[in-house]
């Protein structure tokens, strides 16, 4: 039936197929593993972009949701919010404090934590189409900010983490800076705020091996770039250190009573055994943080100011961390309050002042204009790394900490190794004041942040490259492999007129050696190009264009393009030329 012919032909198709694929099975196995190659790196990339573009993206309708930012650094009062709300000039308005959120402790049973929270009015979920997995979310009667509620709503993450996904915790109390706060509901899982065919055929080709190259490149330098920082010496101690962070509930303390309580914990510290000295710090070194200033020597042009950087520490800040005093004395406690204000300075600064004169008592003045600090030099450290295990050496300011504040960030020194005293410091500050949030780390635990991003790095470009290699090297085996297949006929030919095997095999190899060629020269043009903006993500000392780099990866290529190239070439060798010259 007229019908039928169509499903007839298709079907004819498909069994000539397949019978053409059978005689190819070499053929058809390199395409099954392009192909899943190509998937599976296409499904990886998509499932990153997925789980950072697309599934934070939670509102219901994400296209009809404006952020307004009204105010002094974009905050609003709650009277004008309320007037905005009351308007009717849009369909919903919710309001949450911007930023990170907030931080509250929470206490469970013996131990209190530190959690993150975002404050929002009652009607927050409402506006973005949010519904609680269990329980409920605020109601516009019980939650407003004239009657100071105390409700919260749970993170799934937060519920299934520390709740164990006790679905009983719906009305429990829970113990927010030391105040009690009603669990209403738990939010959903996941919620986050948002030319010719051979032509065609060798310009692929030359495409995968170029990328294949790009990859390696970038992926071994940050090999380099992991072992260099491995490698480095931070300038401190890291065997024996600790890092203690303290947080306080708000508002508990006076200033008087929190310099008390800053005495009383460097009074249990001293006490621990094991525990050699111990001092505070504004910022733990290496952890992506600080700030700074420009300082000029007192006298001279503001226009010679130079930029450093700045760090608060106690008094045994030093010897705590195993960093040398080269010259000078180290801080006193009377030196709180003194004009100019005493600070100590690291090697590179003394080398941006005046090389070869004494730099304890000179003056330098940071900042400009009307809010400028004179400073006057007591001591000289060694350099030591403070933002980055990469970072090159930079001029540094420190100053006397004056005790006090929420949070007390410090560091102790064991004579042992570190992780006996944890514990006993723990649980030392945590007998002080029940409701504060300790944490206890080792120095090298607290390093595994800077060498995160490093590991991180390398770890996927490894990944992506050895893809990108896999793939250039099936990929060109294919063509070979093809291209062998539709000169039988021509190598009948050159056999049949005196081409010994040898010829043959180096006419093959040199055909995919010149797709090989061009893709390795493409490749380390791109490659010069690419790796210029990740030299800011270099250590110093890593050079982003060291020819040992492009030499090694280049090499590798070019091997892997050969033995592509053989098994093809191998096959050509053993073409009959009575066969060949018989097919079409």
């Amino acid at each position: 039936m007229p019908l039928l012919r169509p499903v007839e032909t298709f079907c004819q198709d498909i069994r000539y197929g397949l019978r053409g694929l059978a005689k190819s099975p070499l053929l058809v196995l390199v395409a099954a593993l392009s192909l899943g190659l190509g998937i599976g790196a296409n499904l990886m990339v998509y499932s990153v972009l997925k789980s950072v573009l697309l599934d934070s993206v939670t509102a219901s309708r994400p296209d009809r949701l404006l952020n307004i930012r009204l105010g002094r650094n974009y905050q609003t009062s709650y009277p004008n919010y309320r007037d905005l709300a009351e308007s009717k000039v849009l369909a919903g308005l919710a309001a949450y404090i911007p930023g990170l959120g907030s931080e509250v402790n929470w206490r469970l049973g013996n131990e209190t934590k530190t959690l993150s929270c975002l404050i929002v009015s009652a009607n927050f979920f409402q506006v973005l189409g949010l519904e609680a997995a269990v329980g409920r979310t605020f109601t516009a009667d019980e939650a407003p900010a004239e009657h100071n509620p105390q409700w919260v709503v749970l993170s799934y993450g937060l519920w299934q983490r520390h709740l164990g996904g006790d679905p009983s915790i719906i009305g429990r109390v829970l113990n927010l800076n030391d105040l009690p706060y009603t669990v209403l509901g738990i939010l959903p899982k996941g919620h986050r705020s948002v030319l010719g065919h051979g032509t065609l055929r060798n310009t692929l080709v030359i495409g995968q091996m170029a990328l294949s190259l790009v990859l390696l490149v970038t992926a071994l330098l940050f090999l380099r770039n992991l072992l260099h920082i491995l490698g480095t010496n931070p300038g401190f101690d890291t065997k024996h250190t600790l890092s203690i962070y303290v947080r306080r509930v708000e508002h508990r303390y006076t200033p008087e009573q929190s310099r008390l309580f800053s005495h009383q914990v460097f009074d249990r510290l001293a006490g621990i055994p094991g525990v050699e000295a111990a001092s505070s710090v504004s910022f733990l070194p290496l952890g992506f943080f600080g700030w700074g200033g420009e300082v000029h020597k007192e006298g001279e042009s503001e226009t010679e100011r130079f930029g450093v950087g700045r760090q608060s520490v106690g008094a045994d800040y030093f010897v705590t961390m195993g960093i040398p005093l080269m010259r000078g004395r180290k801080f006193q406690a009377s030196d709180r309050g003194r004009t100019p204000v005493p600070v100590i300075v690291n090697d590179t600064l003394v080398g941006h002042l005046s090389p070869g004169q004494e730099p304890i008592g000179q003056r330098i003045v940071m900042g400009q204009g009307d809010r400028q600090e004179l400073m006057e030099i007591v001591g000289v450290v060694r350099d030591s790394k403070i933002f980055s295990l990469g970072e090159e050496p930079g001029p540094l300011v420190y100053d006397l900490q004056i005790a006090g504040g929420t949070t007390m960030t410090l560091v102790a020194r064991t004579a042992g190794p570190p992780t006996i005293a944890l514990q006993s410091i723990k649980r030392a500050i945590g007998e002080l004041d029940p409701s504060a949030s300790v944490e206890v780390k080792t120095m090298r635990d607290h390093l595994a942040l800077a060498f995160f991003p490093s590991r991180v790095g390398a770890l996927l470009l490894t990944i992506l490259a050895g893809l990108g290699l896999m793939l250039a090297m099936v990929g060109l085996y294919g063509v070979m492999a093809y291209t062998v297949g539709r000169r039988t006929h021509e190598i009948g030919i050159r056999m049949a007129l005196g081409a010994s095997r040898a010829q043959v095999l180096r006419l093959v190899v040199e055909d995919g050696l010149v797709l090989v060629g061009a893709g390795i020269a493409t490749g380390l043009v791109i490659s010069l190009l690419v790796t210029r903006p990740l030299a800011l993500l270099l250590a110093h000392g890593v050079s982003r264009t060291d020819p040992v780099n492009f030499v090694a990866v280049a090499f590798l290529l070019a091997l892997v393009g050969m033995s592509a190239c053989l098994i093809p070439a191998r096959r050509a060798m053993r073409v009959d030329a009575v066969v060949a010259l018989r097919c079409e």
